[in-house]
């Protein structure tokens, strides 16, 4: 059972990690966007 659990909060923690790059990639990408029009 404890090992479960800790499988469950590794691909918790993955998902959150994969979920964050994404959002960091969005805003760099926005980002790398909006700069050549200033």
């Amino acid at each position: 059972m404890p090992i479960q659990q800790s499988e469950n909060f590794y691909m918790l923690k993955r998902q959150a990690l994969e979920e964050a790059l994404l959002f960091n990639n969005a805003i760099k990408k926005s980002f790398e966007l909006e700069i050549p029009t200033l």
